[in-house]
């Protein structure tokens, strides 16, 4: 039996709603936070069903549609292409009062019809393509005029047309690329304007102009790069003046101690505040804290750090939280007490076996740091009771 909610068609026997496979479920009650504001959003789960074929979305109500923010999630699925039309009766009548987020990641999406977004030019519209079979970015792409995020990493793309990328540059905030396959850096990417943030994979850095987020200069707060040939920070990184969290994962061959690039001026983070270094092959404690005289928190876990060399700890650091968790340190050096802003310092999952004298009595009689030392063969009973979730790092 099929019936009518004041939200969706639903078929009672199944508790499913959409018809056509795949049988998605759908939740109308959840909520979110929007710049402090509590906005209703409904979320359509049609993720892990292994169809190649799209529900039907033409039985949802245009005041339904209009009435709420969006989740289509349709993930994990065996789709290999996004038909002409698929959306058009999905359309909101009233554009401001919507917001959609499309995830279509892990499928097997080659082709994207030109018309594929008809009638959704106007929404708000967020995408998720990752883990997918296009080559390029898709002609579709021109009519969306409010395409406000993209991810595309996990793709075999090799060129990006000049004319689609100019077109979605002015309205993205965010954007996700690998660009491992790709035969260069396209310049358009550079004159982008309002980006936010930017995840980058597989990086080549010889593929990289020298200024490759320049159009977002004074806007882009949030930068991730994942598995690069980096050696140190490049200069770029100083160009962008928003930046307060830079993300640097699975990249062996930094040097810990000329970290950053010799750049015309000097080099400095004016602005950053939480540094990610992690997955890589640090044996030391990087220099980095004289560049990054705001730095918050630092991840420097799961790394070779066998040692921390007291002159990288200046005296005035603002440093409040560091994880050193899953490396090599023998002992807790006595330079930590440099940190005089540290509530969080997680050891866990290394050899420590020492620690300087008297430090533990320090430690004690401290209401913070929360120190955890987990998993290291020291004795730490007095310790115990030190130690607290740290918050896990930024992930974009």
């Amino acid at each position: 039996m099929v019936m009518k909610t004041e939200s969706f068609v639903v078929d009672t026997a199944t508790d499913k709603c959409l018809p056509r496979s795949p049988a998605c479920l759908c939740e109308t009650t959840k909520a979110y936070k929007d710049g402090g504001k509590e906005v209703p959003q409904s979320n359509i789960y049609c993720d892990e069903t292994s169809s190649d074929v799209f529900p039907d979305f033409s039985v949802i109500t245009k005041p339904i549609i209009d009435s709420f923010d969006w989740y289509i999630g349709l993930s994990k699925n065996n789709l290999t292409s996004i038909p002409g039309g698929l959306f058009t009766g999905f359309a909101p009548v009233n554009l401001n009062a919507t917001y959609i987020f499309l995830d279509l990641n892990q499928n097997r999406i080659s082709k994207i019809e030109n018309n594929a977004f008809v009638g959704m030019e106007n929404v708000y519209l967020e995408m998720d393509l990752t883990y997918n079979n296009l080559t390029n970015i898709p002609f579709a792409f021109l009519l969306l005029k409010q395409l406000r995020g993209l991810s595309l990493e996990f793709n075999p793309i090799k060129v990006m047309d000049q004319i689609v990328l100019q077109h979605i540059a002015p309205t993205l905030t965010y954007y996700d690329l690998g660009i491992g396959n790709m035969t260069s850096w396209p310049a358009e990417l550079s004159s982008f304007t309002d980006l936010f943030t930017a995840a980058l994979y597989d990086v080549e850095q010889y593929k990289l102009p020298r200024q490759p987020f320049y159009g977002s200069k004074n806007k882009i707060d949030a930068i991730s790069i994942i598995r690069s040939d980096l050696t140190t920070l490049p200069c770029y990184l100083t160009d962008l003046t928003a930046l307060t969290i830079l993300a640097i994962h699975e990249t062996p061959y930094l040097n810990a101690t000329n970290i950053v690039e010799v750049c015309p001026t000097n080099y400095s983070l004016l602005k950053l505040q939480k540094l990610e270094l992690v997955e890589g092959a640090l044996k030391e404690f990087p220099n980095i804290l004289k560049y990054t005289p705001l730095l918050k928190k630092l991840y420097l876990d799961h790394n070779q750090i066998q040692y921390v060399n007291g002159n990288f700890i200046p005296m005035n650091s603002l440093l409040e939280g560091l994880v050193l968790s899953y490396n090599s340190l023998q002992t807790i050096p006595g330079s930590f007490l440099r940190f005089q802003h540290l509530r969080e310092l997680n050891l866990d999952h290394n050899n420590i076996a020492t620690m300087v004298p008297g430090l533990e009595r320090i430690i004690l009689q401290n209401p913070k740091p929360n120190l955890c030392l987990r998993y290291n063969p020291i004795n730490t009973t007095s310790l115990t009771a030190k130690c607290s979730p740290i918050t896990f790092p930024w992930r974009p």
